[in-house]
């Protein structure tokens, strides 16, 4: 008896720790999109000699916020920083754990839902007899 509820509770706390993360990645990608990763144009990268590698213009997944993009040249090594692209100014997107706790909270009230039409109601006093004698 003990096993089976055990493993109903960690089938339950799968399900709700899966909706969350389900929710927080599809919220943030939802937010986060639409910004093409080389949209600051050629001419941004004009101190490299050659292509740089390094992170495109995008959103933190943790905080929401815009962040600029870092480049690193490959003859050079040193890392160069650009502003925000402007299409991007003033924009936020949903970080993951917000979308997490909407999703977790969203599935754990769906199972708590189930589980009240589930369970029979409660019988009352004058239902067993108690009150009235019968």
């Amino acid at each position: 008896m003990l096993l089976i509820k055990l493993r109903r509770l960690l089938g339950r706390l799968a399900f709700v720790v899966l909706a969350g993360i389900a929710v927080g990645w599809a919220a943030f990608s939802l937010t986060s999109g639409g910004i093409p990763p080389t949209s600051l144009g050629a001419a941004a990268y004009v101190p490299c000699e050659v292509w740089p590698q390094g992170d495109a213009p995008g959103f933190d997944p943790w905080t929401g916020q815009p962040h600029f993009p870092r480049l690193i040249c490959a003859k050079s090594g040193a890392p160069l920083e650009y502003p925000v692209p402007a299409e991007m100014v003033g924009r936020w997107a949903i970080p993951v754990p917000v979308g997490f706790l909407i999703g977790a909270a969203a599935a754990a009230g769906v199972l708590l839902l189930i589980d009240r039409r589930r369970r029979p109601p409660d019988r009352t006093m004058a239902e067993l007899g108690a009150v009235g004698g019968v």
